[in-house]
């Protein structure tokens, strides 16, 4: 009877572990989507005259009204471009499966997220600093069990 109530008891912790560990595992899939959206966003050869600076990614509830997981990849880069050169470059360059912008930086904070303080390490003076972001997609599980879509 011992050994029965020690197995039962071994099966109990093991099945409280696994518990533990899926839901540790939902906010670092969701941020490893977000990563790979700035990933792939940083894969696209840059345009003449351009550098990147510095790359962040989030998941989250970053913008907009309702529940939902987002997921954003961003990259600042400086350019001696104009705004309209870059967006042109990049709307051209980028594959259609997900949303990408160029806009201007200006500061630290970036604008995107409107629910999230997500900036950049780097000081950021000057009018030839942009951001180039794209928003990731996911549909599964994770996105809906996440705390941080709601």
């Amino acid at each position: 009877m011992n050994i029965v109530k020690r197995f039962l008891i071994f099966l109990l912790c093991i099945v409280m572990a696994g518990g533990i560990l899926f839901l540790i595992s939902i906010p670092m899939e969701n941020d490893h989507i977000a990563k790979q959206t700035m990933t792939e966003l940083a894969q696209v050869p840059m345009p003449e005259q351009t550098k990147c600076i510095e790359k962040v990614s989030a998941a989250g509830k970053l913008s907009g009204n309702g529940n939902g997981m987002q997921y954003l990849g961003a990259l600042l880069v400086k350019s001696n471009l104009y705004l309209k050169d870059l967006k042109k470059y990049y709307a051209a360059n980028t594959p259609r499966k997900w949303y990408c912008d160029v806009e201007r930086q200006k500061g630290q904070s970036l604008r995107a997220s409107e629910h999230v303080d997500l900036g950049f390490k780097h000081t950021v003076k000057g009018k030839n600093y942009y951001v180039v972001y794209a928003w990731g997609d996911y549909d599964g599980i994770y996105s809906e069990l996440d705390l941080r879509g709601h």
